[in-house]
């Protein structure tokens, strides 16, 4: 395993928690009262864009790490 694919990886674990937990609490305060409803968008929508963020981050330098093997493997045919 590659740092680089070490690195998407982590950084798409860290996303997809940060995302349903970040979410799934302000999802809960959503339903306990809706009058929380501003600041629940701005302290638990703020991180969970950030992790979707992070998800894709790490999803794009995994696509770019196949496509780097790919161009390597293609001087061997």
């Amino acid at each position: 395993m590659t740092v680089k694919k070490f690195f998407g990886h982590l950084l798409r674990a860290g996303g997809i928690l940060m995302a349903v937990l970040a979410g799934g609490c302000g999802l809960v305060f959503m339903v306990v009262d809706i009058s929380f409803g501003e600041l629940v968008l701005i302290l638990g929508g703020v991180p969970c864009l950030i992790g979707i963020g992070l998800f894709y981050w790490g999803k794009n330098i995994l696509k770019k790490e196949n496509v780097d093997v790919e161009k390597d493997m293609s001087v061997w045919d």
